[in-house]
């Protein structure tokens, strides 16, 4: 039985990226997949991975972290804050594929669960 990696799935088995300017619209159309694939999990991941999830995602989408941390009484928002910092200076695209590959890991999880 051969096991996929989150490469694999991104860039097929010889691990080579598509042509030409097809690797973001094809990367743009699974962080999409992803980000609708995550929501229909029956189980929430657990609190580390809803914050890294949520840190990609806002790298991906926004770029690097803005604004003030939140004060010590917000301790969600320092928490999301923290979490997007750390990710800090990670390309758009990579932020991306990091994205799809712990959605992917989160649903394989799941899925082993059942």
């Amino acid at each position: 039985m051969k096991v996929l990696t989150s490469a694999m799935m991104l860039y097929g088995e010889d691990g080579d990226a598509p042509e030409g300017g097809r690797m973001s619209q094809d990367l743009t159309e699974q962080f999409q997949k992803a980000a609708q694939e995550i929501k229909t999990l029956p189980k929430a991941p657990s609190n580390d991975d809803m914050l890294r999830l949520y840190a990609l995602f806002k790298q991906a989408t926004h770029g690097d972290c803005t604004g003030d941390r939140p004060g010590l009484m917000d301790f969600i928002g320092r928490a999301k804050h923290d979490a997007w910092k750390a990710v800090e200076g990670t390309s758009r695209d990579d932020a991306m594929r990091r994205y799809i590959a712990l959605v992917h890991e989160e649903v394989a999880a799941q899925s082993e669960g059942n």
